[in-house]
This record gives C-alpha cells, sequence and structure tokens, in this order.
C-alpha cells in the first residue's frame, strides 16, 4: 500500500477521496515520541503487497515546509491542535491507540505533580471505543504496552462484543489486527 502521511503542520490538511483507507495514530503526544514512527513502518511493511493508497494521520508535530492556515507559526495552538485531531478522528477508518510507556531514559518528561501522562488520550479512549462517533463501520484498535498505568481499567472498558474495538498487550496481535482490518477495509470499498 502507498501510505501519505499528514501531520498538524504539514502541507496537507484535507484528505482526498482516492485514500481507501484512513489511519488515526491517537494517543500520547507528549512523553514518547518515537512510537508513532515506529508503528507508521511496521505497517508500511506489512502492507506493501496491497495495491492501493491509504493515509495515516500522525497527530504529533513534524519538520513542516510550510504551515497551513492554522499552524502560522511553530509556536503550539491547542485550539488548532483539537480542531486538527477531531476532523481526522471523525473521518477515520480506523483508529489506532498506542498505550506506549513513557521515555524510560527521562529524556522527555510525561508527567508532572500536576498532570497525569495521557490525560487528554484517556478521554479520547472512553469516546471512541465506547460507542461508534465517526464513521459508523470504524475500528479502534489499542495496544497497550505494560507498564501504562491503568491498562487493566481499558481493557475492562474496550467491548468484548465487537469485533472493531481490539485491544491487545501483544505487539505482534495488534499488528496483525490493523493489517487484517486495512485488508477487510479495502475490500469493502471494492464491494460498494
Amino acid at each position: 500500500m502507498k501510505w501519505n502521511i499528514i501531520q498538524p503542520n504539514s502541507i496537507i490538511t484535507k484528505i482526498e477521496d482516492k485514500y481507501k483507507c484512513k489511519i488515526f495514530l491517537a494517543g500520547p503526544t507528549q512523553g514518547n515520541k518515537t512510537w508513532r514512527n515506529k508503528v507508521i513502518e511496521d505497517i508500511k511493511a506489512q502492507t506493501e503487497n496491497i495495491d492501493d493508497n491509504g493515509i495515516i494521520i500522525n497527530p504529533q508535530w513534524g519538520d513542516a515546509i510550510a504551515d497551513p492556515e492554522h499552524f502560522k507559526s511553530k509556536k503550539f495552538n491547542e485550539e488548532a491542535q483539537v480542531k486538527f485531531e477531531t476532523m481526522h478522528l471523525l473521518d477515520s477508518d480506523i483508529i489506532i491507540f498506542g498505550l506506549f510507556t513513557p521515555d524510560a531514559a527521562g529524556r522527555e518528561k510525561a508527567w508532572t505533580d500536576t498532570r497525569d501522562y495521557a490525560q487528554t488520550t484517556r478521554f479520547e479512549l472512553g469516546r471512541y471505543t465506547s460507542t461508534t462517533v465517526g464513521k459508523s463501520n470504524n475500528s479502534v484498535i489499542i495496544y497497550g504496552e505494560e507498564g501504562f498505568k491503568g491498562l487493566s481499567y481499558i481493557k475492562l472498558m474496550t467491548p468484548k462484543n465487537n469485533k472493531n474495538r481490539i485491544f491487545t498487550k501483544d505487539y505482534t496481535v495488534f499488528l496483525d489486527s490493523v493489517t487484517n482490518r486495512i485488508k477487510d477495509y479495502t475490500n469493502e470499498i471494492y464491494q460498494r
């Protein structure tokens, strides 16, 4: 599959219809910046034999060549960030929650005494896993790495009778689930 990646401060802000599968990489944007790159590379490797176009929406800021309207400066803008994330979450076919533990080396401080790690992610988990928000046939696939606080509760609250809501602590199962859903989704499009 040929993947295009967009980020809040990238040139592309509107997703064209030519993309058969839209994946949103939800999860903490602070404290562990490398997990999204790992997931993107692994998805690319797993889907290279699919002859189609897909897009991966990464809410983490990247190296931009030009800033779109709401991201004129390199300074973080919470309102523009929330608008970008909400727009793409509602339009995504697959929402991936990567619940990786914070950087163990302490290079990136993921929480403080007044702010827990992944507090926004926990709100999004509740919103997007408990009911269908956005596309009616979207999938939510959650990978929880051992050591991420609150995994047992997140696992219990992920619907077990919905094939489009998956929680796993096994990275291989996670990646296979994403790949299978991409294949299912591209086949569904051709059957319409």
